[in-house]
């Protein structure tokens, strides 16, 4: 049993994003190691999936676990945390296009379908759907040119 207070802010088959409620109790970042136990006991956390958490301050960060134990803190990266922050952690992945221009986040969806969001200054701001994973991540990866579309794609 965890003695800090925070809410579940997300979870999806890659990530589990959690907060801190800042109500006076021991920081999520203070009892890192209770914190992931509780959430791996009770099923919220597998083996895989990252965990992200906004501590007190309200700063996205990474917790490091493997199998319920904490293994570490892990500060995210400006594109990072972008990505988190836009998609709500739904991103699987995510890499930039062009130097400080935008983002490409891809983004699993739970009916086996796919979707690939442009980021641009923290928010979503063009998403193209795709019939399944694969193709979405074959268009991904090759969409490379900020001033293009990811191919194959309908605008959602």
């Amino acid at each position: 049993m965890t003695s800090s207070d925070f809410e579940l802010v997300y979870k999806n088959t890659y990530s589990v994003i959690i907060r801190d409620k800042n109500t006076g109790r021991r920081s999520v970042t203070n009892d890192a190691e209770s914190v992931v136990k509780d959430l791996y006991d009770r099923g919220i956390l597998q083996a895989g999936q990252r965990l992200f958490y906004y501590d007190s301050d309200g700063r996205l960060d990474e917790i490091g676990h493997l199998c319920g134990e904490f293994t570490g803190f892990r500060a995210l990266g400006k594109y990072e945390r972008e990505v988190i922050e836009a998609t709500g952690g739904a991103a699987k992945d995510w890499l930039p296009l062009g130097k400080d221009v935008a983002i490409s986040g891809l983004i699993p969806l739970e009916d086996g379908t796919a979707q690939i969001s442009r980021i641009e200054h923290g928010s979503v701001v063009r998403t193209w759907s795709y019939p399944d994973l694969k193709s979405a991540e074959k268009a991904w990866l090759n969409w490379l040119d900020p001033k293009t579309e990811p191919v194959g794609g309908t605008p959602a």
